[in-house]
């Protein structure tokens, strides 16, 4: 990990009980949202080469990855209606 990750992600852990020992959910989604971003940077500089690590992912794997975060995007942004709509009501 880049050093200036490593040290993101040690600050995030650090500074996680500030904010009312973090039990609020919207304490635990921002710092979901940070460890998000920060595995988000790690891959996006391992899949670019800057950074090599033991288990480097092959282009193909890569693509599939974002294929899979494109899919993700278009169903968290749909215009579409819920197609199951009853299930997440229960």
């Amino acid at each position: 990990m880049e050093g200036w990750l490593l040290r993101l992600g040690l600050a995030a852990v650090v500074l996680a009980p500030l904010p009312l020992g973090s039990y609020r959910p919207w304490a635990w989604q921002g710092l979901a949202a940070a460890f998000a971003l920060l595995a988000a940077a790690q891959a996006m500089l391992t899949a670019v080469g800057r950074e090599r690590t033991a288990a480097a992912l092959p282009p193909v794997a890569v693509g599939l990855w974002a294929v899979a975060l494109a899919w993700a995007a278009v169903q968290a942004v749909s215009p579409w209606p819920a197609v199951r709509p009853e299930l997440w009501a229960e």
